[in-house]
């Protein structure tokens, strides 16, 4: 954790250059990032999946910041990602539904009700087919 933006930069500084005892390291200098032209898409939400009102303010305050800052904020909205949330809940809720229901069966009143609130969601959809 970071108490700020130039504690990371410190954390990078420090981790820079290349290392011979890391297999994964590239010698890769740190440099000055060019923020010139830089613009900042602001996304309020994911099209029309409802956002608490306190998480539209929260982003609306970091946009206006990052305005004030000098940064060219403006509207963004992703094209093509419409059907996200489905393949995602495909993915993560229907496909591993009956996996997951066998793994805490018996145990059901140890696991969180949100989880057991989704697991009961997908366990009524179809069954998935290859």
């Amino acid at each position: 954790m970071a108490r700020s933006a130039r504690d990371v930069r410190v954390l990078f500084e420090a981790l820079a250059g290349y290392d011979s005892q890391d297999p994964f390291s590239a010698p890769v200098p740190l440099r000055q990032p060019d923020l010139a032209g830089l613009r900042i898409g602001v996304m309020e939400q994911f099209y029309q999946v409802p956002v608490e009102p306190g998480v539209r303010e929260a982003v609306r305050k970091a946009a206006a910041v990052l305005g004030e800052l000098g940064f060219a904020v403006e509207p963004w909205q992703p094209t093509g990602l419409e059907r996200a949330p489905n393949l995602w809940w495909f993915f993560f809720g229907i496909l591993p539904a009956r996996f997951t229901q066998k793994l805490i069966e018996g145990r059901e009143d140890q696991a969180h009700w949100t989880g057991t609130e989704f697991l009961h969601q997908a366990l009524a959809e179809p069954d998935p087919s290859a």
